[in-house]
């Protein structure tokens, strides 16, 4: 299933593709619209999901938990770090 979520989310706007693995919108009238016009097409439900499905895999705890090490090591360190770890 795809998701549809907030662009200023900034969680979402790393694992979301936008129009490829879910939908990101910028504010609630576009939520609804973009929400109406994914449960009215079928095709381009499945193609979300099946994308957000495949993207997931690419995620996993042990790079979770090594992205935070990094970062907390970087901290500890007195080095800045930015963007997706």
């Amino acid at each position: 299933m795809p998701t549809i979520g907030y662009r200023s989310s900034g969680g979402l706007s790393d694992s979301i593709v936008d129009g490829v693995t879910g939908i990101l919108v910028d504010d609630r009238p576009e939520l609804v619209d973009r929400l109406e016009e994914l449960l009215s097409d079928p095709v381009l439900l499945d193609q979300l999901g099946a994308k957000a499905q495949t993207r997931s895999g690419e995620f996993s705890w042990t790079q979770s938990a090594e992205a935070a090490r990094s970062v907390l090591q970087a901290v500890h360190d007195g080095r800045f770090v930015s963007g997706v770890v």
